[in-house]
C-alpha cells in the first residue's frame, strides 16, 4: 500500500492482521515515522502494517492534523511508481528511463552538440583500463591533444552521449558492494555533454540548470551545488570563485558549498588534464536544510551531476599548467536521475530494474516480492539477492555483447566472477537447485530495457550468442561448485581426529593441533581450530568457490576460518591481476600546453611526415642518411636554449636553432 497522506494511516487500523507493506511516499510521513525509527521497526522507505498501526496509536494527535497544510507541490508530484509493487503502473506524468535518456540527448543536440555513440565497454585502444569506466574515456585523445585534427574525433567541438560503463576492477571497483546497499552498480550509463575548447563554465552551468529545472521539472529548492574551495595540496590552484559567482545567479548562497580536492577537483590520472569541478546534489526528502548532508554518504542526499572544468594539465612533478583550450566534461548517472524523476527511493526501484525483478519471480514464483530492504532489515537476504542478480545480468549482457568471453585472465576473468557470483547468490538465497539453468534466461528482459538505445541487443543472432555463453558458464560453474563442495569436505574429513575436527591451527606455522572452538578463545588446554586461509584461497582460485560461502560452511561445521591469511593471499593475487599492473609501454608525450607553446611562441609547425610513407628500401640498401636540425630542446618541464654534456675526452654542446633557419617544421 502507498502512503501519501496522513489520513492514509487510518487504513492501517483495519489491516493490523494483514501482511501489507506500506511505502512512505510523502516526505511528511517519512519525517515523522523515520524520526522515531529507533522505536519502530521500519526503514527509510518501507514499514509493515503492525509498525505503522503502532505508530498511529501512539500519535493520534498527528492524525487529526489538517492535511491541507501539507506541501501542495509535493502532492502534485505523487505518483504510482512509489514502490516496487506499483512501479510498473502506467502514469503519463512520469518519464520512463528511455524518455529520460532521450530527453538528455535531444536537449544537447538542440544546443548544437553532436550525438556520439557509446564506446564499447572494452577499451580496445587503451591498455591502462580494464573496462570503460567513465564517459570521458573515448575522448581522452582530444584532452591529451593527440587526436588527428582531420578525423571525426578531432573535429568535434561539442558532443553529447550516453556511455556504457563498468566499474568492476582496478581503481574503480564496485563489485563487492553491489547488493549491500541500493545505489552501487557494476554496470551503469553515464549521460554526458562535452565542450572541446568551445564553451566553458558559464554555459555548462546554465545548460545543467535549465535541463534539470525547466525541462525535467525538478524542484530547485531540493538542489544543492558544490565548487572547489581550494586545497593545501594544490597551493597553486586557487578557490574557484568564478564558479561560485555563476551559481549565485541560480541558487542562494547557503546552498553553494565549497569542498576540497577530494570532492571537487577531478584528475584523469596521476598526470594529464585535470581541473576543478562542480557537483549538483539532490535532496530526496525536501522541506529542510540538507546542506550538512551533502557529500556525507547520506542516501537521501545524492550527487546527480558532475561538471568538470578541465583547464589544467598536471606533469610528473605535480606542476599544474593552464591548458590552451579549456574543456567541459560532465557526467550524470542515468539510473540516479531516473530514480528522481520517477519519484522512487533508489535506482533499483526504477523501470531499469523492476522488469528484471518481475522476470525473476516469474521463473521462481515462491520467492517473495522485492521490498527494498537492506542490512539487518533484509533478514533472509532476499532483497540483497534481487539487487545482485539484476545488476549482474545487466553487466554481463553488455560485456559479452561488446566482446568479452568468460575466462581466467584479465577482464574476462572479472566477467566470469560476476556470472558465478550471481548464480551462487541465487542458489544460496533463492534456494535454486544446482541442476537448474536459469541466469541466462534473464538476458531477454535486459534486451527489452536497453535494446532501443544499444541496438546490438536487438540483434537476434547476437542475443542468442550472449545467452549461450552465459548458459555454458552456468553449466561449467555448477560442476565446479559441486567439485568445490567435495574438496571442502575432503579437507574437513582428512583432518578429523576422533570427535575433534582439526583443520590447521591458530598458530602461524599451519600445524594441526587438537582443540575445540569456544568463542575464539584459546589457552593452555584449548586452542582455536582453524580452517587454513590457504585452503580457502585454493578453493577460490581453483574452483571459483566464494569466500563467504566457505565462511558459511565453516560455521555449519563449528570451525573458524583464518580469514586474515586468506585476505593476505588475496591481496597478493590482486597485485598480479590488477589493472594498474598491466604492461604499459611508456612514451614521452609532449603536454598539450607545451605543444601549443611550440607553435605560438617558438613558431615551430607540426612535422611533415608524409615522406616516411614513400621511401623505397631498395634504393638505399644500408646507407640511408638524413640531415636533421635541432629545432627545440625540451627537458620534461620547459624548453632550453642549449644543453651541455661531456665524456672522458671532450665536452659537447647542442644549441636549439634560431628562428632564421630555412625550415620551421620539426
Amino acid at each position: 500500500m502507498l502512503i501519501k497522506r496522513v489520513s492514509d494511516i487510518l487504513q492501517a487500523f483495519s489491516s493490523v492482521n494483514k501482511n501489507i507493506t506500506f511505502y512512505l511516499h510523502h516526505n511528511w510521513i517519512s519525517q515523522h515515522v523515520i524520526k522515531k525509527k529507533g522505536s519502530y521497526n521500519c526503514s527509510n522507505t518501507y514499514c509493515n502494517t503492525k509498525t505503522l498501526t503502532f505508530f498511529a496509536l501512539k500519535n493520534k494527535n498527528l492524525l487529526t492534523m489538517d492535511t491541507s497544510k501539507m506541501n501542495n507541490n509535493e502532492d502534485n508530484k505523487l505518483n504510482d511508481v512509489g514502490s516496487s509493487k506499483s512501479n510498473n503502473k502506467s502514469n503519463n506524468s512520469v518519464l520512463t528511463s528511455e524518455e529520460v535518456r532521450n530527453t538528455f540527448l535531444k536537449y544537447f543536440e538542440n544546443k548544437n552538440h553532436t550525438i556520439v555513440e557509446s564506446a564499447s565497454v572494452i577499451p580496445y585502444n587503451d591498455n591502462t583500463l580494464l573496462f570503460t569506466n567513465a564517459g570521458m574515456n573515448q575522448f581522452k585523445k582530444i584532452f591529451l591533444g593527440n587526436a588527428d585534427k582531420n578525423s571525426e574525433l578531432g573535429k568535434l567541438k561539442r558532443a553529447v552521449d550516453t556511455q556504457k560503463c563498468i566499474r568492476a576492477g582496478g581503481k574503480h571497483n564496485d563489485l563487492d558492494d553491489v547488493g549491500k546497499d541500493v545505489y552501487h552498480h557494476t554496470f551503469f550509463e553515464m549521460l554526458g555533454n562535452w565542450s572541446f575548447g568551445d564553451y566553458f563554465k558559464k554555459e555548462s552551468i546554465a545548460y545543467a540548470w535549465d535541463l534539470l529545472v525547466n525541462v525535467y521539472k525538478i524542484n530547485p529548492d531540493r538542489l544543492y551545488v558544490t565548487y572547489f574551495g581550494g586545497d593545501k595540496e594544490l597551493s597553486n590552484c586557487n578557490e574557484d570563485l568564478e564558479t561560485k559567482k555563476i551559481w549565485l545567479q541560480y541558487v542562494s548562497e547557503d546552498r553553494i558549498l565549497p569542498f576540497g580536492m577530494k570532492e571537487n577537483f577531478w584528475e584523469m590520472a596521476e598526470t594529464g588534464p585535470c581541473g576543478p569541478c562542480s557537483e549538483i546534489h539532490y535532496d530526496r526528502i525536501g522541506n529542510r536544510d540538507a546542506s550538512s548532508l551533502v557529500n556525507m554518504d547520506d542516501p537521501s542526499v545524492l550527487e546527480i551531476w558532475n561538471i568538470v572544468f578541465m583547464q589544467y594539465n598536471k606533469d610528473e612533478n605535480k606542476n599544474i599548467n593552464k591548458l590552451p583550450y579549456p574543456c567541459i566534461d560532465t557526467g550524470m548517472g542515468l539510473e540516479r536521475i531516473t530514480s528522481i524523476l520517477q519519484n522512487v527511493k533508489s535506482n533499483y526501484d526504477t523501470d531499469l530494474f523492476i522488469p528484471i525483478f518481475k522476470e525473476i519471480r516469474k521463473l521462481f514464483p515462491y520467492i517473495p516480492e522485492y521490498e527494498g530492504k537492506v542490512n539487518e532489515e533484509d533478514i533472509n537476504k532476499v532483497d540483497y539477492a534481487y539487487r545482485v542478480i539484476s545488476d549482474h545480468i545487466r553487466c554481463v549482457t553488455i560485456a559479452i555483447c561488446d566482446g568479452c568471453i568468460p575466462s581466467n585472465e584479465g577482464r574476462n576473468y572479472v566477467i566470469r566472477r560476476i556470472i558465478r557470483r550471481a548464480i551462487r547468490v541465487g542458489k544460496q538465497y533463492f534456494n535454486i537447485k544446482s541442476d537448474v539453468l536459469w541466469f541466462y534466461k534473464l538476458v531477454n528482459v535486459v534486451s527489452d530495457i536497453l535494446g532501443n538505445c544499444f541496438k546490438d541487443l536487438k540483434n537476434e543472432t547476437k542475443l542468442n550468442y550472449i545467452k549461450n555463453v552465459i548458459k555454458q558458464e552456468e553449466m561449467l560453474f555448477n560442476k565446479t561448485l559441486e567439485k568445490g563442495v567435495e574438496q571442502f569436505n575432503k579437507i574437513i574429513k582428512k583432518c578429523q581426529i576422533g570427535k575433534n575436527i582439526v583443520v590447521g591451527s591458530g598458530s602461524n606455522d599451519g600445524t594441526s593441533v587438537n582443540g575445540s572452538l569456544k568463542d575464539g578463545i584459546s589457552n593452555s588446554n584449548k586452542q582455536v581450530v582453524m580452517f587454513r586461509g590457504k585452503d580457502a584461497f585454493d578453493l577460490y582460485t581453483s574452483y571459483g568457490f566464494p569466500i563467504d560461502l566457505v565462511e558459511i560452511m565453516c560455521e555449519e561445521k563449528n570451525i573458524k576460518l583464518n580469514i586474515q591469511e586468506f585476505n593476505d593471499l588475496f591481496k597478493k593475487h590482486q597485485l598480479v591481476s590488477d589493472t594498474n599492473n598491466f604492461k604499459i609501454t611508456r612514451f614521452f608525450d609532449l603536454p598539450v600546453e607545451k605543444a601549443h607553446e611550440l607553435k605560438t611562441i617558438h613558431k615551430i609547425n607540426a612535422t611533415i611526415d608524409n615522406h616516411k610513407y614513400t621511401w623505397n628500401n631498395n634504393e638505399f640498401p644500408n646507407d640511408l642518411k638524413l640531415k636533421t636540425v635541432v629545432k627545440a630542446i625540451y627537458d620534461g618541464n620547459s624548453f632550453l636554449k642549449n644543453i651541455t654534456f661531456s665524456n672522458d675526452k671532450r665536452s659537447n654542446s647542442i644549441d636549439s636553432e634560431q628562428s632564421n633557419s630555412n625550415s620551421n617544421n620539426t
